[in-house]
């Protein structure tokens, strides 16, 4: 009898669970850490992106998004005054884009949420990074100081296609405010690879 009370008990538990209607929509704010394989540069990354489920497991996500690297080829010198000046050559490498994914939750509850999402992405990008620099020093030009020398053989703006894969885990509290992080990567057409770590504050609806 306490084995048939115990197994109905269990079977209108999960009867119960499985009846909970989860939201179907999510809007998300994503800012954190990104690297990017130009000059190994470090940076940020951001994004606002909207999910929206059409299977308990199963969604679509448009993202809209971008990224911002800098670094510096470090140059100091003393000049005849005995003063140390700082002559390095520094860029910076900013793109926007547009990104479409398909995601697959392998968990999905009222709270927790583990998922993996895969896509496509559009992007534009600026970079003052150079592809070759070269320094020329006092005791070979006669100059009190050292003289930089750049060539750019690749364009300022690109237009690329790319590919990404993101993992995420997001906390849903009562009120239907989630958060989260996000581990993701990139590469696209132009040969640049971003990765990056970020914080997600969204809300289910």
């Amino acid at each position: 009898m306490k084995t048939l009370l115990f197994l109905a008990l269990l079977f209108i538990s999960n009867t119960l669970v499985a009846q909970i209607k989860l939201p179907e929509h999510t809007i998300e704010i994503a800012a954190g850490r990104s690297a990017h394989s130009t000059g190994d540069n470090k940076g940020v990354s951001f994004a606002v992106a909207y999910e929206k489920y059409f299977r308990k497991k199963l969604s679509w996500t448009i993202a809209l998004g971008g990224t911002i690297h800098d670094g510096a080829e470090p140059l100091y010198y003393t000049d005849p005054t005995g003063h140390i000046n700082d002559g390095s050559f520094r860029y910076t490498t900013a793109g926007f884009q547009i990104e479409c994914l398909a995601g697959y939750s392998f968990i999905r509850t009222s709270q927790h949420e583990f998922q993996l999402k895969a896509g496509g992405l559009v992007r534009l990008q600026s970079s003052s990074y150079f592809d070759q620099l070269g320094i020329l020093y006092p005791a070979g030009t006669g100059l009190p100081m050292p003289v930089l020398y750049i060539v750019n053989t690749t364009p300022q703006r690109t237009y690329a296609a790319g590919a990404c894969l993101q993992l995420q885990y997001n906390y849903t509290f009562r009120s239907q405010l989630q958060l989260g992080t996000m581990a993701g990567f990139q590469m696209d057409t132009n040969g640049d690879n971003i990765s990056h770590l970020s914080l997600v504050l969204g809300r289910r609806f």
